[in-house]
């Protein structure tokens, strides 16, 4: 079973549910922004410290 990026963030960091999800819906929102932009954000999860095939 594949974990959530909010799971991986909790386990990995020791993050509480909420503080996990904040950043999941800042990474959405961010991926978004940046499409919007026309860019290609192959480098975002990356930026948190994330393997980018999690986006998937």
């Amino acid at each position: 079973m594949r974990q959530s990026i909010s799971e991986t963030l909790q386990r990995r960091d020791g993050l509480s549910t909420a503080e996990a999800d904040r950043i999941v819906d800042k990474l959405r929102d961010e991926l978004f922004a940046r499409l919007d932009m026309g860019e290609m954000p192959f480098g975002l999860m990356e930026e948190e410290g994330l393997e980018p095939d999690l986006i998937l």
